[in-house]
């Protein structure tokens, strides 16, 4: 993944929410949206781009189309965060005027669009930062995560096999976990 999303996620229009319930969708998940359908490349192409494995890559993308769905048919709210995924700088998000932008590690740390000092380090709100910049999550190389985890407290249980973590709720926050 050359840069991460420009957006955080959206709201259903005409639907309070409590902010608790919200479908995530990971980094990767999002690539895989974007080189198929944005970028119209094949899955063997787009599996090529994001170096995993054609039928990964189908997996990845179906799931993420379940969750879309999920979320338009239920009005339920959509965040993009998270993942472990590979970026090639450091990037940031400017949380005064929403610019997204990379610096190098030297950098002062503010907004090269509006000066702000309030900005967001993308790579280190990646799960792997202890690695460097992270690590696929579905690099066949490394094989798959096994955990899920709440983003509020850090809660974290084994991940079952057949249960998606985003079907399960936080018994300290009651939010939606979310794969490790």
């Amino acid at each position: 993944m050359k840069n991460p999303p420009l957006l955080r996620g959206f709201k259903p229009f005409g639907i309070p929410s409590s902010g608790k319930d919200f479908i995530s969708i990971q980094f990767e998940e999002f690539e895989a949206l974007k080189l198929a359908d944005y970028e119209n490349l094949t899955h063997a192409e787009a599996a090529e781009r994001m170096d995993i494995s054609r039928p990964t890559f189908t997996r990845i993308y179906d799931h993420l189309r379940k969750k879309l769905a999920r979320a338009f048919v239920e009005g339920i709210q959509i965040v993009v965060e998270g993942g472990k995924v590979m970026l090639d700088k450091q990037w940031f998000r400017c949380n005064s005027c929403y610019h997204l932008f990379y610096l190098d590690f030297d950098s002062k740390k503010k907004c090269l669009h509006c000066k702000s000092m309030d900005i967001e380090h993308i790579n280190k709100t990646l799960r792997n930062w202890k690695t460097g910049f992270g690590t696929g999550a579905y690099n066949r190389k490394r094989g798959r995560p096994d955990a899920c985890i709440c983003l509020g407290c850090g809660y974290r249980i084994p991940h079952q096999a057949g249960t998606p973590c985003y079907q399960l709720k936080c018994p300290k926050c009651d939010i939606t976990l979310m794969r490790e």
